[in-house]
């Protein structure tokens, strides 16, 4: 099994397996970012190797975006958290050496990857059905990596046929105040929670509790 080290997220899930593809879907400002890093620290922490790749935004914005929470990030950069960034206009050759990812993946056993996010991958495409079939391969070549895998997206966008687990996350308004609601969409061959649940995140952390 594989943990994320948040017990609560474990627990809602029906716990995860340690080659699972979990797509994490949300609006901008939802903390999809945050809680992925969350989860490749604590990994880091027992010990594995991450391997976080940046679609969207460079290795600077990202540090700065995640700069506020209480873990030592940087320290890690390089070593046990490497991290690898792709500008807008080199997205294509992201997606034609993914399989020669293997080599690097297997070259420092790299346990987890984060992508962050999927939505530049599939902005290169027209059609509905060559977006499904190039997210198709991309999702098959992932699952050639042997890792856990986590796929940030705005909206599912047909991924969510391909992954083993689908959290969505949003906004909604409760007592005045603007708060993140996390649901657990599909949990593939476990008896997941089909409850909603406030995701509150801190510098130490976050925080998942039923609504």
């Amino acid at each position: 099994m594989f943990s994320t080290g948040i017990s609560e997220l474990d627990n809602i899930v029906g716990g995860f397996f340690e080659e699972d593809i979990l797509l994490l879907t949300g609006p901008t400002g939802t903390g999809k970012t945050i809680l992925s890093t969350i989860i490749a620290i604590n990994n880091i922490k027992l010990g594995y190797n991450v391997l976080y790749i940046l679609l969207e935004e460079t290795k600077e914005s990202y540090l700065k975006a995640v700069g506020f929470l209480d873990y030592p990030i940087e320290k890690h950069l390089d070593r046990s958290l490497l991290m690898i960034d792709y500008p807008p206009y080199e997205v294509s050759q992201f997606t034609d050496i993914s399989n020669p990812l293997l080599d690097f993946i297997e070259q420092y056993d790299i346990s987890m990857v984060v992508i962050d996010s999927a939505i530049p991958i599939v902005t290169l495409y027209e059609t509905e059905a060559e977006k499904e079939r190039m997210m198709l391969k991309f999702m098959e070549n992932m699952r050639k990596w042997d890792t856990f895998g986590i796929l940030i997206s705005d909206l599912p966008r047909g991924m969510e046929r391909f992954a083993d687990v689908w959290i969505d996350i949003s906004h909604s308004e409760i007592k005045g105040r603007k708060k993140k609601v996390l649901e657990v969409m599909k949990a593939r061959g476990r008896d997941h929670s089909t409850y909603k649940h406030l995701l509150d995140i801190y510098e130490e952390g976050v925080i998942i509790k039923k609504l």
